[in-house]
């Protein structure tokens, strides 16, 4: 039963009531209501129905209530009231403007405005009422601007919404409303920012926003709405802004954003999307910035992000995807940034990197992927940033590096040693130059190497003799002689791993060398390991082999296109600035290694030097070490 009470003696009557709960609000009919009466400030002004209802904040109500024909606007009518708990108006079929008209009305239950059918500006009109449960605002029609109008009604479960066809501007108009299930948004076609819309929705399922097709902004809309399972976003081709735009959608499993032709900006997008197994970004072909786009997708186990031919900032691109056992990065020509790229993919096995060249930091890259074992097509140039690329790589094996072309005469060959303090391969670049630097991975331009702990056995101890067949697959994929895998050519990498040319060898520091730097016994291993494999290769037809001489006078000129392999048993350096070497067309590359130390104990190992037609080589020896070199012309 309402009571009815003059606006102008409101704040008196209600001062004259006891305090009351939420639960029992006084019912009071307001008669001869003014426009002054209903305008609303931040704050409250004497005089006003804000004025009034704040000045009696014990005093819980439910209100009702007929505008004059001339109210235009309600900004801030009733901002901030805490005791109001539901309201009736009639009246305000001319009313355009109601931003914070109920903001902060954090005991509003039920509300009755179906008669504002020419509002346009309705921003944060019910911010912050955190007990209304349902609203029903489908009369509506002229909405422009709607943004934060229901931001934080956590106890929002059903709402009904107009076509909203005029709304351009929707950024957090659901922000934290974490009872809402469902919601049709599908006839929002003009939106352009819809920027923390859906943000903190923990309850909400599946959303349909397909029409919203001039969307340009959705940073943060769906952020943290950890139930959602299903959206469609098919219709969001204008997008250009998609930065945090599914971060911490933890129940998100699948979701197709290939229509996102016009994203530049993608980070954070999926971060934390732990549920997630696939999504299509075939078409973001734009975006540029994809820096922790799906860093922890725990869930991921293959995916293809080829067509990002545009991006250059992948940092934290795949962090913490432990899951993850490839991805297809082939497109990235443009990426600078690859920085903890894939850090902590413990199950990622084998990634090709072949389309890298602009790198320029590759920090961290492959950090603590500890089940990597192999990387293809490495093209990522030896200056790039590369501090701790492998650090906790503990099963890596073999770098692939692309073949350079004939007419490139800048090979640079690599001399590879184990670290087994912290698992991680050190890789010093011998230049034409004759300069070199220590890196920990290598760069375009070389050829594949192999690090091992077991050279000796796996290399120049086989334990049976090497088939003609497995030789003749080594000379079809010109791949050197000695290669690891050559050994058991039942291993389904074996052509992969070989066609690249693999060189190995290991740091062995603890070796007795014998008194005068004799040769040990054991380097008869190197010599019989070679001269078993000669015969084999000349059953196999006319493949021209011969040795190559030690010092300039006894230099060879290459006949045919091939590649040298070079073999030396272990021995110590005299001199910090002495190696065994081999020298093509004046170029100097190192087959051993050496330290600052006064001397330098190497073991036996295996370097392949590709060369063409018409190169002039010969061995450069140093005291203490063997090198064995001979030439092997490429079948084809």
């Amino acid at each position: 039963m309402y009571t009815t009470v003059s606006y102008d003696n409101l704040d008196t009557y209600l001062a004259g009531l006891a305090a009351n709960t939420q639960d029992t609000p006084y019912e009071i009919e307001i008669s001869n209501v003014t426009v002054s009466f209903l305008y609303g400030y931040s704050v409250a002004s004497q005089g006003t129905l804000q004025y009034a209802l704040q000045n009696n904040a014990t005093k819980y109500v439910s209100l009702k209530f007929e505008a004059p024909a001339e109210l235009d606007s309600i900004g801030f009518m009733c901002y901030g009231c805490k005791s109001l708990v539901g309201i009736v108006v009639t009246g305000m079929e001319n009313v355009t403007v109601a931003w914070n008209a109920f903001g902060g009305c954090n005991s509003l239950t039920s509300v009755d405005v179906s008669c504002m059918e020419s509002l346009r500006r309705a921003h944060g009109m019910f911010n912050g009422c955190t007990s209304l449960a349902s609203v029903d605002i489908s009369a509506m029609m002229e909405l422009t601007e709607v943004h934060n109008m229901f931001a934080h009604c956590s106890s929002l479960e059903s709402i009904t919404l107009p076509t909203m066809a005029g709304v351009t501007d929707a950024h957090n108009m659901f922000q934290g409303c974490t009872f809402l299930t469902s919601v049709d948004v599908s006839g929002m076609t003009s939106v352009t920012d819809a920027s923390y819309m859906f943000q903190g929705c923990t309850s909400l399922s599946s959303v349909d926003a397909s029409g919203m097709t001039s969307l340009t902004n959705v940073y943060w809309m769906f952020k943290g709405c950890t139930s959602l399972t299903s959206v469609d976003v098919s219709g969001m081709t204008s997008l250009t802004d998609a930065h945090e735009m599914f971060q911490g959608c933890t129940s998100l499993t699948s979701v197709d954003v290939s229509g996102m032709t016009s994203v530049t900006n993608a980070n954070w997008m999926f971060n934390g999307c732990s549920s997630l197994t696939s999504v299509d970004v075939s078409g973001m072909t734009s975006v540029t910035d994809v820096a922790h786009m799906f860093s922890g997708c725990t869930s991921f186990v293959t995916i293809d992000v080829s067509g990002m031919t545009s991006v250059t900032n992948a940092y934290k691109m795949f962090d913490g995807c432990d899951s993850l056992t490839s991805a297809d990065v082939s497109g990235m020509t443009s990426v600078t940034d690859v920085s903890y790229m894939f850090r902590f993919c413990t199950s990622l096995t084998s990634v090709d990197v072949s389309d890298m060249a602009s790198v320029t930091n590759a920090y961290g890259m492959f950090y603590g992927c500890r089940r990597l074992v192999e990387i293809h097509g490495w093209s990522i140039p030896p200056t790039a940033e590369m501090t701790t690329c492998f650090d906790g790589c503990t099963a890596l094996e073999a770098i692939y590096v692309p073949e350079p072309s004939p007419s490139e005469s800048s090979w640079r060959a690599w001399d590879i040693r184990k670290d087994t303090a912290n698992n991680q391969s050190t890789v010093t670049v011998y230049n034409p130059d004759g300069t070199s630097n220590s890196v920990s991975v290598p760069s375009a331009g070389t050829y594949t190497m192999k690090v091992t702990d077991k050279v000796d056995e796996l290399l120049f101890s086989p334990s049976e003799e090497i088939p003609a067949a497995t030789i003749q697959k080594m000379l079809q994929t010109k791949a050197p002689i000695t290669a690891k895998d050559a050994l058991d050519p039942t291993k389904d990498n074996f052509m992969l791993w070989a066609k690249d040319r693999a060189s190995a060898r290991t740091n062995v520091t603890t070796d007795v060398i014998e008194e005068g730097n004799k040769l040990p016994p054991t380097s008869e291993a190197v010599r019989a390991a070679i001269g078993e494999i000669i015969p084999l290769v000349k059953q196999l037809g006319a493949i021209e082999s011969f040795p190559v001489g030690v010092g300039s006078a006894n230099a060879v000129t290459i006949p045919k296109d091939g590649f040298i392999l070079c073999a030396f048993s272990r021995g110590d350096f005299q001199s910090s600035n002495i190696r065994p070497s081999i020298i093509v067309n004046g170029f100097t590359f190192g087959i051993g290694s050496s330290d600052s130390t006064a001397s330098y104990t190497v073991s036996r190992a295996t370097t392949t030097i590709p060369v063409i037609t018409g190169d002039v080589v010969y061995l450069d020896q140093s005291q203490g070490v063997t090198v064995y070199a001979r030439f092997y012309e490429n079948m084809e």
